[in-house]
Order: C-alpha cells, then structure tokens, then sequence
C-alpha cells in the first residue's frame, strides 16, 4: 500500500525533534530519518519514539561533512522503493501547516493529508516556506504563542511525487529547496515544480540563543567540510559563526512582516515525553568536538593517499552463511587499498565448488583463494600487505574500521597493532559470562595505549583476551615475518588468544573503545 513520506538529516535538534516527530506523524505515514553525528540527546529520542512503536526509519550519518543532499536524496530513493507514492524533505524545524486562510475544520493531521489526494504522483510541488519566531519556553514547539512571517520567502521547498522520482534520476538540492536532474555532460538542470496550495511550511530557526549558536557554530563547520568556507551554501550559518567568533551574543533575524501566528487546534494537548528541560552541552564543546573530528578526517584522508595496502585474511570452515557475511563486510568496508585472501585449508571438492561460485560473484577483480592441504605453507608468499587483517567466519567489520585502525598505525610508527572492541550481543554476553575475556572499562575515553608485553602476560596468566581475539587487532606483516610465520594452530585456537600475545609482546599498542567488529554466531 503506498503512503507519504517525510525524510529528513538531523544533527543536534534535542530540543525540537520529539515536536517535529509528533506534529509530522499525524498527517505523514513514514518518517526516514538520518542523524549526523549528533552528540546530543537527538538520537536516543528517536530510539525512544521508535521504541514506543511509531513509523520511524532510523540511520546514522557519519563524518564532519554536511553532506544533506546526498543523504536525503539516498533517503528519498529509499521511500519510494518501499512504496511512498510522496516524499516530503523536511528539516527538523519544519512543520506541514494549513494556511491562516484555510480555516481546517478538521484536525490539522486529517486536512493535511487531503491536500496530497488531489496530487498527481507524477508531478514535483513548492510548498510556501515560512519563518516564525516562538515566545521562549518548553513543551510542544507548536503550542507556544509565535509570530510569523506574513508573506512566504522567496525559496520554497519542495514535495516529490513518486512517479516522477522514478521516471528520472533527481536529486534533492542542499536545503531542500531544488529538485535536480543530470543535464548535457553532467550539468544537472531545475526542476520547474507546480506550486502547491493550501498548506506551507513552518520554518522556527530561532528557539532559543543557546541553540542558535550551537546550529551556525556546528553547522558552518559541516558546511566547510563539504563545500570549504569559500561558499554561499548557508550564509545564515556563516554570519552566525563570524558574530561567534568576535564575542558577540546572536540575535533572531527580525520578522520583515510581522503577524501573530494563529494557535492551532489541539497543540495544546500534544505532551513530548523525552524532550530534556535543558540544554546539556555548551557550545564550546560541540565546537570542540566538530574540530575534532575534521582534524581527524584529514589523518585519515592523508593515510588514504598513502595507499598502505591491508591484506584481510578471511578463514572459511565452512559454515558458508557466515563467510558471507564476513565477506561481505570486507568488500564493503571504506578503505581503498585492500588484498582479500580466503584460506579453506579443510573444504571438501563440493564446498570447494559452491566456494569459487561465491567468489566469483562478488564485484572485484581478484580474490585469492588458498584451499586444502597447503594453505597455510603458501601464505607467506601470497600475503602481500603491509597490514593484517584476521576475519574467522562469522566475524564482521564496521565499514569505517579499517580507515580508523591503519589511519593510526600508518601515522604512529611506535604502535605496532590497533585493537577495537567488540559489538555488544550474544557472543559478547556469553564470553563474559564464561570470564574468557578482558573487563575492560575505559570509562568516556575512546581511546587507550597500552603496553603489549603486559597484555600478553595477562592472556598467559588469566587465560582471558581480548573480546573477538585475534580478530580485533590490525598488525603489521613484518611482525609474521619476525615469528617465522606461525602454525595455523596460532591462529585459530581459542581465537587466535596465542598468536595476539605474540604479537604483543615487546611492542605497543593502541585499544579503540568504539565497536567497530561484530561476531555472528552459528546456530
């Protein structure tokens, strides 16, 4: 059955992100959201309305850039796969609302949604964008009393129709205020949309000054990343950010026009249930983490161009579910210098049969297989990387965790292995549970060095390890080559618990808090 779809890239909107989900639900079927790294409490509230059952498709956006027309246009595909006959691009301080002449008898959910049934699916819309400005105070963003812009912005934004979604490769511009589509040698042309009457969106910028700031502050440093400051993509964010800078306090943008927005029916009764009283971080430490992390976006672009290549050694025992998956995280992890080796040194003819079938199918253009008898003696001379990467069947990365680990290593000459903690789940449960593994608590730190001759005294003695074993770690090759390659029996006994401390001992290492390996468990 089709249905509307609302799809919208959030970042730090815990103050307005319950209001937003509640008011949009109520005429839209389907909300697609994606977060980007927000480090508020954006995304747990999502969680949260999720968890109470609500519509909602849940993603994450990673990285410093704001890269919000290639998200929300990958948002909107997505919809319309599933079976949206509209998509409706929204920000998260964008609401759908009637116009003050339409005077709905109805509720306010029940008259938007009309509106979408005398639409044709095959058509682009403008929908009439409105700023406002709310008295401050806290609960549901629409029940507070407001002031409005009287007549719309020139920009408007735009509502897709699935058929025309489909009849055509558009994309959705930064802002959500264009609809695009390739043109002759690549130049992408307007969409000239129908405009839609009847309903507007709601534009509320301005809630408080404390959140203003944060979202030119944040939000320009996301706009340079993508674009550099060289740009006039979000003007409004890089005023912000200049006013910020030379110590002055931000002030909501006068209304040209102003007019009292009239109080909907029936916000008065909306209750937000996860919506914090206060704001908990101070925008000195968003601006600090923002730094951060586009600092080490540029560490890991500059390991990028090294090349260093990552030979990930993937063990097939021949459950063939579980090395596809673990296969499949390979292929799809970021990193783009990667030698992939699949070892089956036990597989029959027939498994052997169905094993190349597999490898042939996958989209690169070498795997090498090493099977039977003599695969581990010619692993020495087939592993050509600088790095190791160790993946039992059933074992899977995190697309980013390469790229974090080599980044690390390839800059640190004085570490000689990168671990990463293991996914929570069953397989974490049950190793704890039988004390197989290391408690490690490293309270909000994300990241600790340790030395390797310790941590391999404590496998020897405790006869615990690392969660995930041999598999957590990336090492260097020439440390094999120091051991004089070591018996399979290394790698694979007890996850590889005694090969790592050889590995450890007499070096150092650095333990990445973030789970960025998850382990499948064969039922």
């Amino acid at each position: 059955m089709s249905f509307i779809a609302v799809v919208s890239m959030v970042r730090n909107e815990a103050d307005v992100i319950e209001s937003f989900v509640r008011h949009n639900l109520g005429w839209a079927d389907r909300l697609y959201v994606a977060v980007h790294e927000s480090s508020d409490e954006t995304l747990s509230i999502l969680q949260a309305l999720q968890g109470d059952g609500l519509p909602i498709v849940l993603s994450e956006v990673k990285g410093a850039a704001q890269l919000q027309s290639e998200v929300v246009t990958m948002l909107m595909r997505q919809a319309v796969a599933e079976g949206a006959a509209f998509v409706v691009p929204l920000d998260a301080d964008e609401f759908l609302l009637p116009d003050g002449g339409s005077n709905p008898s109805q509720s306010l959910g029940n008259f938007c949604r009309t509106i979408f049934t005398a639409m044709d699916e095959g058509k682009v819309y403008a929908a009439a964008w409105v700023r406002y400005v709310p008295k401050s105070g806290q609960g549901f963003l629409l029940s507070r009393r407001a002031h409005r812009e009287k007549w719309p912005e020139k920009l408007t934004k735009i509502i897709l129709g699935a058929e025309a979604v489909r009849a055509a490769e558009l994309e959705i511009s930064q802002g959500n205020h264009l609809v695009l589509l390739p043109g002759l040698e690549g130049e992408r042309q307007k969409v000239v949309p129908e405009a839609l009457k009847g309903v507007h969106i709601a534009h509320y910028p301005w809630r408080s000054e404390e959140q203003a700031a944060k979202k030119a502050a944040v939000g320009w440093l996301g706009n340079v990343a993508k674009y550099t400051r060289y740009t006039r993509i979000a003007n409004q964010w890089r005023d912000g950010y200049r006013e910020l800078m030379k110590g002055r306090s931000l002030q909501p943008e006068p209304l040209r026009h102003p007019v009292k927005a009239p109080r909907l029916p029936g916000s008065e009764v909306v209750r937000l249930c996860y919506t914090p009283d206060y704001d908990r971080e101070n925008l000195l430490e968003l601006v600090m983490r923002a730094a951060e992390q586009m600092a080490e976006e540029c560490a890991e672009f500059r390991a990028m161009l090294l090349r260093q290549t990552v030979s990930l050694l993937m063990l097939y025992k021949g459950h063939t579910e579980l090395f596809a998956k673990t296969l499949a995280s390979a292929l799809a992890d970021d990193y783009p210098a990667k030698e992939y080796i699949v070892l089956a040194p036990e597989v029959s003819p027939e498994d052997e049969a169905a094993l190349v079938e597999l490898l042939e199918q996958q989209p690169v253009e070498s795997i090498s297989l090493l099977s039977g008898p003599t695969a581990w003696s010619l692993l020495p001379e087939s592993l050509k990387g600088e790095f190791v990467q160790w993946l039992p069947e059933g074992f899977v990365m995190q697309p980013d965790r390469l790229i974090k680990m080599v980044s690390a290593l390839s800059a640190q000459e004085e570490l000689s292995l990168m671990l990463a903690a293991v996914e929570e789940g069953e397989y974490l449960d049950d190793k704890i549970m039988r004390q197989e593994v290391f408690d490690i608590d490293m309270g909000k730190e994300i990241f600790m060095p340790g030395d390797g001759s310790q941590a391999a005294q404590s496998i020897w003695d405790a006869n615990q390890c690392f969660p995930g074993g041999l598999a957590s770690a990336i090492f260097r090759k020439r440390q094999l080559e120091a051991l004089q390659w070591p018996p399979a029996k290394d790698w694979q006994e007890g996850e590889g618990k005694e090969l790592l401390a050889s590995l450890l001992a007499g070096h150092a290492y650095g333990y990445i808090a973030e789970p960025l390996l998850k382990v499948e468990i064969s039922r």
